[in-house]
């Protein structure tokens, strides 16, 4: 007979967490999470690589502030096409106030090479399956993103408790899925 004072609980972490990184600059959240993100399906990305990509994204979307169009006139002194300057072009002559701007700009996750599924709010079975694949879920709101690398679910209870990699200071915790505070989410499944 099993002791009523102890609950079942499964716990798992994905076959595809090696560890997450660090942001570089204080809005870097997007680019450490997707750094993080390929490095663990065995791609490589910079940081400021993943940054640089979402800027010229925003640029060629018609998304303009101040940051890009200053960005677009760094490169325009680089004598690099400001709309379609990819990282390898600017990394030779990438100065310490692009690297500013990247560092202070927001952005959303590309993905690039991943396979994905994009939403919201996820289900208790939406994250277990994810994770329970060997996968890895990005979540986060308008001002941070996250990743979602293991859980803990209590059988009696049905709480499911997430694993959760912040790249803002590198900390780990565990926090209730219903306390998680998701507006988007990427489930990588690859």
């Amino acid at each position: 007979m099993s002791d009523p004072t102890t609950q079942d609980v499964i716990s798992l972490q994905s076959s595809h967490w090696i560890g997450g990184q660090t942001q570089l600059g204080p809005e870097m959240c997007f680019a450490a999470t997707e750094a993080t993100i390929q490095s663990a399906f065995g791609g490589t990305a910079d940081q400021f690589e993943v940054a640089h990509d979402v800027m010229m994204w925003n640029i060629n979307a018609g998304l303009t502030d101040g940051e890009t169009e200053t960005y677009q006139a760094m490169l325009l002194s680089l004598d690099l096409d400001t709309m379609n300057a990819t990282w390898a072009q600017v990394q030779p002559g990438f100065s310490a106030d692009m690297q500013k701007i990247l560092e202070n700009h927001r952005g959303d996750l590309m993905l690039t090479g991943r396979t994905q599924a994009a939403g919201g709010a996820l289900t208790n079975e939406e994250v277990m399956e994810t994770i329970d694949q060997g996968g890895l879920i990005a979540f986060g709101n308008a001002a941070h993103w996250r990743i979602i690398y293991g859980y803990d679910f209590t059988l009696d209870t049905q709480a499911l408790n997430l694993w959760v990699f912040d790249p803002m200071d590198g900390s780990g915790y565990q926090l209730p899925l219903d306390a998680a505070g998701m507006q988007m989410s990427y489930r990588i499944t690859g």
